[in-house]
């Protein structure tokens, strides 16, 4: 190889590290804002199941009105504790956020395998 193949091989490959970089730095950016709408999810399902079981609870040692009220709060504290239970979405904000990570660590050995004195 040529001295200016050579030349024109190390642009080509440093402009493709610099758009692999980009890819992996919005990958990972999308991973991260994932997992924080996951957690924010997972929390508000948490304060709705608790606001429920507290109503449900109350309702049911005080008088016997309110009954059906205290009975749709258990089923809403029920229903959301199975979603929150099924769905997962803690565990779902943990695995982005790993990936999220990885594609940071990625970002990073793309970004050292550039030369320093490249424009």
């Amino acid at each position: 190889m040529s001295n200016m193949d050579s030349t024109k091989y190390r642009e080509q490959l440093i402009g493709e590290c610099r758009r692999l970089e980009e890819d992996v730095l919005y990958s990972e950016k999308g991973h991260f804002t994932a997992a924080r709408r996951l957690r924010i999810v997972h929390l508000i399902l948490g304060i709705i199941a608790t606001t429920g079981a507290v109503i449900a609870g109350a309702r049911a040692f005080s008088s016997g009105a309110g009954s059906k009220f205290a009975g749709a709060a258990g089923l809403t504290a029920a229903l959301v504790t199975a979603i929150s239970t099924f769905a997962k979405p803690q565990e779902l904000a943990e695995n982005h956020h790993k990936v999220g990570t990885r594609y940071a660590a990625l970002r990073g050995r793309l970004r050292q395998a550039q030369p320093a004195s490249s424009p």
